[in-house]
């Protein structure tokens, strides 16, 4: 689990695909993020209110912190 900075809010998720090269797309848009060594794409569903939701967001490693479960 992982949370970030969304707006003045903090979103939380749950980390469903790192990619370390190559294109990450994120589903049901047009956003697509670089995978890097340093700097790996993050696929994540978005959870809210402690449960799960439909929809999955990418976001770079470093805007990211790890959470408990």
């Amino acid at each position: 689990m992982v949370s970030w900075k969304s707006g003045d809010a903090t979103s939380r998720g749950k980390v469903v695909r790192v990619l370390y090269s190559g294109t990450l797309a994120v589903p049901k848009t047009n956003f697509s993020l670089k995978g890097e060594k340093e700097n790996p794409a993050v696929l994540i569903q978005l959870y809210r209110e402690g449960k799960p939701t439909d929809t999955q967001v990418g976001h770079k490693m470093k805007t990211l912190t790890k959470t408990g479960a």
